[in-house]
């Protein structure tokens, strides 16, 4: 079994309608990753982390004859999934410690395995899970270097009155953690037990509209109940707080 982030948030679901309000732009991963994947016809496809079935739509379009499942944590997510007009297996599980029933031509993971540490262990898991000639094709967004990140850690470090912290201890350790390994140590993990590799990084710079908000997504919900449950009469004082700090640090 895999572990989830030590300090992870406490679970809830994630807001589906708020999730595809950006579906195009998470498209743009999950493409780049298909045009790296060289298989012909696999015929069982694992969409790891499917949510609402944006890369499930893309698989299934590519090859439409492979048996193809899409496996999910979020009930509301498979929801949205189960109404798309593909021909698909959708399962509810927890992805911590999911396996599947029979071995994978291709196991997919667009945006899901950074929320699961260990990776050392966890890779060579997953390609255990391969028929032979199988393909493991994973992304993971990795924001912990970018500025507008490092602006949500200064604003919970001493956002808060009189220059406090935001939120509880745990959610800034969680925010703080980082579960990704660096390239080179991807390469040396995965290049002894692998025939092909590929690994690389792309930049995306996305522009949506708005401002910073609590509760955009699950992660920022999450993350609000935290504070308000750390902070005496805070759930609306933090949230104002939170969102004029990090929309003062915003480009305009």
């Amino acid at each position: 079994m895999i572990n989830p982030l030590k300090s992870a948030p406490v679970k809830r679901d994630w807001d589906a309608k708020a999730y595809l309000q950006f579906s195009r732009l998470r498209q743009r991963p999950v493409n780049e990753l298909l045009d790296h994947v060289d298989l012909k016809q696999p015929k069982r496809i694992y969409d790891r982390g499917c949510g609402t079935g944006i890369a499930t739509q893309l698989l299934s379009k590519r090859w439409p004859r492979a048996q193809l499942m899409g496996i999910d944590s979020s009930m509301q997510m498979l929801q949205e999934a189960r109404c798309l007009p593909i021909k698909a297996h959708w399962k509810q599980c927890d992805l911590q410690s999911w396996q599947p029933e029979q071995p994978a031509d291709l196991l997919f993971a667009a945006a899901v395995l950074h929320f699961i540490n260990d990776h050392e262990q966890l890779f060579p898991c997953l390609l255990g899970y391969l028929n032979p000639g199988g393909c493991l094709a994973a992304h993971m967004p990795d924001w912990r270097d970018a500025q507008w990140y490092q602006l949500i850690l200064d604003t919970l470090d001493d956002g808060g009155p009189d220059g406090k912290p935001l939120g509880s201890p745990q959610l800034r350790e969680t925010m703080a953690a980082r579960p990704l390994l660096s390239l080179e140590n991807y390469y040396r993990l995965l290049s002894p037990i692998t025939r092909t590799l590929d690994i690389w990084e792309t930049e995306q710079l996305q522009v949506v509209d708005g401002i910073p908000t609590m509760g955009v997504s699950s992660d920022t919900a999450n993350h609000q109940d935290h504070s308000r449950d750390s902070t005496p009469n805070s759930s609306h004082t933090d949230s104002a707080r939170w969102n004029v700090a990090l929309a003062a640090g915003m480009p305009q």
